[in-house]
């Protein structure tokens, strides 16, 4: 199911008569939710990929569900949580959301590295595949060949890399690596559109890695140059616009996002 905020895909996975829900992002404003209107009954799992707003959204509507996240999201520290939720808030308030009662997820399982899910003759396999944040997990489906993974490909040729761009690197290798050793025959990012058939998965997946290669060449140009991270980032940020050939609008900021995690690391290991 798709809804409104964002293109966002709330995932209901249903069974004989057991449903799963994955980052059921949902809203009291009902326009919100692209005229999907949440029924409780039969929900036995609510599946939390990873600790951003857009994900935790509507974790608690399901009474009796268990809710399940990754280990590290469960345990983000106080302050972690206080930003995650004034984030929801400003966004909220821009939207015209009506929502102070919410809280931060609270898990009845996590886990580390993975975990399997039963929902009726199905078996869904939690991964935790950090590198757009620390906590981030993907869920693939073995009987479906399908692999839902959270905010990995939304894009691809514009990565969205919110956290350290090595591990993000790693995780699209990873990812690449899946597809035969899993035989992902689907890509269902939680943004944008799905990548149906394992041509198109290759390609997506290659397109991020391309990106991400050429923007570490560029950024570590600009640091040989002289430049301080800061204007390399910039730099290599407007290059990365002009390689893609495609104008992105205001999603072409992410570029100077990424471009700002590479640098910073670059920087590092140079000092």
């Amino acid at each position: 199911m798709r809804l409104t905020w964002y293109g966002h895909s709330a995932f209901r996975v249903e069974s004989g008569n057991a449903v799963v829900l994955i980052d059921p992002f949902l809203s009291d404003n009902p326009k919100w939710n692209g005229g999907w209107e949440p029924v409780s009954e039969g929900v036995t799992h609510v599946l939390i990929t990873h600790s951003h707003h857009d994900h935790i959204r509507g974790w608690a509507r399901f009474p009796g569900a268990r809710v399940v996240m990754p280990r590290v999201a469960a345990r983000k520290s106080p302050q972690a949580r206080a930003r995650i939720l004034a984030a929801k808030g400003k966004i909220d308030e821009r939207l015209e959301v009506d929502d102070p009662g919410f809280a931060y997820p609270e898990a009845d399982e996590v886990f580390g590295e993975r975990m399997s899910v039963t929902c009726g003759d199905l078996v869904l396999e939690l991964l935790f595949l950090p590198g757009h944040s620390d906590c981030t997990s993907v869920v693939w489906i073995p009987a479906l060949a399908t692999l839902c993974s959270a905010d990995y490909l939304v894009s691809p040729g514009l990565p969205y890399c919110r956290w350290q761009a090595t591990e993000f690197e790693r995780a699209l290798e990873r990812m690449n690596a899946w597809v035969d050793e899993l035989g992902v025959e689907r890509i269902v990012p939680a943004h944008r559109e799905l990548h149906v058939g394992r041509d198109r998965v290759r390609a997506a997946l290659a397109r991020d890695r391309e990106y991400m290669r050429v923007l570490r060449e560029r950024v570590c140009a600009a640091l040989t140059e002289g430049l301080s991270p800061d204007h390399a980032a910039r730099r290599a940020a407007r290059e990365m616009g002009e390689w893609r050939g495609e104008d992105m609008g205001k999603r072409e900021r992410q570029d100077r996002d990424n471009a700002q995690r590479v640098a910073v690391e670059e920087a590092e290991q140079a000092s």
